[in-house]
């Protein structure tokens, strides 16, 4: 189901608090330079009177008026005073500029009218404020994995290798699907024993993502499943999850009975339907992969 009007307005008061620290950042930053290097203040004022006879004379008279082209020069010397000023303190010339948390939304949680990427993360973080999610991987995580309780003397005839090394070319895969997440499409298929360290190393990836601020849904083959048939018998309120995060996630991760799958108990055309149109949506140039643990 969709996001309700209190999650929705929980999302937008974190803009409202994101854009309230960055001002009071930038006013830091301000009362910082100025105290260093006075003349910036100075620098200011003659930039917003002058701006403002710019602004008065190109409203007055045509824009190609030689009076208007030297305010323009004026207020272009200016500017170029104050970025020296700057340097002259050992600071960047953008260091005044508005500062975005979100480079891409500018901290208004839309593109072209479009939710923005860190908006889908935070309504996926709201949806999973109640799920254990976040406390399992603070244990379960690269940090925590051990290679020591892989046995490396006795060979599993189906790999030619011992467990140890055979855990230690999967840990590379993770690794990598991880460090190129973002470069490369790419799907991991767990499949083994119970307690071999599927769930452990699905947890790794999404800590690890998680990080990184890639937005990640994990769940289990019934929620996964329960969530569509809400969505197609408009059974609202039966399912937390909204099915349109599915597609849109950068990461998912479930777990299915492999076997229940093959004969058939669990609904596959949902899963080939889903795997379908992330793959669509992959082709038109967004990076948002799937992954699935067994």
């Amino acid at each position: 189901m969709p996001l309700t009007n209190t999650q929705y307005a929980s999302i937008m008061r974190l803009y409202d608090d994101i854009k309230t620290a960055n001002r009071r950042m930038q006013s830091d930053r301000y009362n910082e330079v100025t105290a260093l290097c006075p003349d910036i203040a100075n620098i200011d004022s003659e930039i917003i009177d002058l701006s403002v006879k710019t602004a008065r004379a190109r409203i007055e008279a045509d824009s190609s008026d030689t009076n208007t082209d030297e305010l323009t020069s004026s207020l272009k010397s200016l500017n170029e005073r104050k970025v020296a000023a700057l340097a002259s303190i050992g600071k960047p010339a953008d260091y005044l500029d508005d500062i975005f948390t979100c480079p891409y939304c500018k901290d208004s949680g839309y593109v072209n009218g479009k939710r923005c990427i860190c908006f889908n993360k935070k309504a996926i973080d709201l949806i999973y404020k109640d799920s254990n999610l976040k406390n399992i991987t603070a244990d379960e995580n690269f940090n925590t994995f051990s290679l020591s309780w892989y046995n490396n003397t006795d060979v599993d005839p189906a790999t030619g290798l011992t467990p140890y090394i055979n855990m230690q070319k999967v840990l590379k895969v993770c690794h990598d699907f991880v460090d190129n997440f973002d470069n490369t499409f790419s799907n991991l298929l767990f499949i083994g024993q119970t307690g071999v360290g599927k769930t452990f190393l699905s947890n790794c990836i999404a800590r690890a993502l998680m990080d990184s601020c890639h937005s990640i849904i994990y769940l289990t083959a019934g929620e996964f499943f329960d969530s569509f048939k809400s969505d197609d018998f408009k059974e609202f309120g039966s399912s937390k999850f909204d099915t349109s995060f599915f597609v849109e996630c950068d990461l998912l991760i479930f777990l299915i009975c492999l076997i229940l799958l093959m004969k058939g108990f669990l609904e596959e055309r949902v899963l080939l339907y889903l795997l379908t149109l992330r793959c669509l949506i992959l082709r038109q140039g967004t990076h948002r992969e799937f992954s699935q643990d067994l």
